[in-house]
């Protein structure tokens, strides 16, 4: 139900934007179609975050890593119904972090090897980060604050974020 015409008139387009973002049905579609962007971004940054940190070479596959990216597909559906808890209510989000911790700090080095399942991934990185939950946490709250500084930079800061982020990962992970 929208037309050019709305355009012009912010206060009714506002209105009309806001109860479409509370239309269940739009929030579903919406996460469903971000899976495949987000997975493949999730994969590029931590493999170009693990390699640098490392100190090896960068190449063009570790940007798109198909290999594991069903996998990543697979863990962020995994993660959605988390997300959507703290759409209901903050105290359910809060609940939930640990858990979403565990799951997104999963490297992606496991997610690209056959042999291991995404919740193998997902026990051996709650094992890998049992110690360091704190710097987990510091990670979580900056890169929040990047991404509020991103937005008010209209995206421009996020050509300097995303390496940055690459590069929190992948020292993290060393």
């Amino acid at each position: 139900g929208f037309g050019l015409d709305i355009l012009s008139r912010p206060v009714e387009f506002e209105a009309a934007t806001a109860q479409l973002s509370r239309d269940p049905i739009y929030q579903l579609l919406v996460g469903l179609m971000s899976i495949p962007i987000n997975a493949l971004s999730y994969m590029s940054l931590s493999n170009i975050g693990l390699r640098r940190a490392a100190g090896h070479d960068l190449r063009v596959r570790d940007a798109f890593p198909m290999k594991g990216l069903l996998k990543s597909m697979q863990l962020l559906l995994l993660l959605w119904p988390l997300g959507i808890l703290g759409a209901i209510h903050p105290l359910a989000g809060l609940l939930t972090l640990p858990l979403y911790l565990c799951m997104f700090w999963v490297p992606a080095v496991l997610l690209d090897r056959e042999e291991v399942s995404i919740f193998q991934a997902i026990k051996l990185s709650a094992q890998l980060t049992r110690h360091t939950w704190s710097f987990l946490l510091v990670n979580v709250a900056l890169v929040i604050a990047t991404y509020v500084v991103t937005a008010c930079s209209l995206g421009i800061a996020f050509f300097w974020l995303l390496p940055w982020l690459a590069s929190i990962y992948g020292v993290a992970w060393r």
